[in-house]
């Protein structure tokens, strides 16, 4: 989903677009959606502390937060997308 994104109104159906679209881990999705986590515009409005601490679903095993390396891969996307995570400057 690597788009440059030119007008507003392209970047706000951008926005709210699911996160399975997104080109991230499996682990990042599932911990989206663990969380209800579920387009753009949600993923958008949280900060790079807020994702490190979210917890994926782990079958047999206790729930492990994303990692820096999920959180720098995902503000990479972003950024590929024109947008970034709340703080992010």
């Amino acid at each position: 989903m690597d788009v440059i994104i030119e007008s507003d109104t392209a970047l706000e159906s951008v926005r709210d677009r699911s996160v399975n679209e997104l080109n991230v881990s499996a682990l990042c999705v599932k911990a989206f959606e663990a969380h209800n986590i579920n387009t753009i515009r949600q993923l958008e409005a949280m900060t790079a502390n807020e994702l490190k601490r979210l917890k994926g679903p782990r079958p047999c095993r206790a729930p492990r937060p994303l990692g820096l390396r999920q959180v720098r891969h995902v503000q990479e996307v972003l950024a590929s997308l024109g947008l970034k995570l709340k703080g992010d400057s």
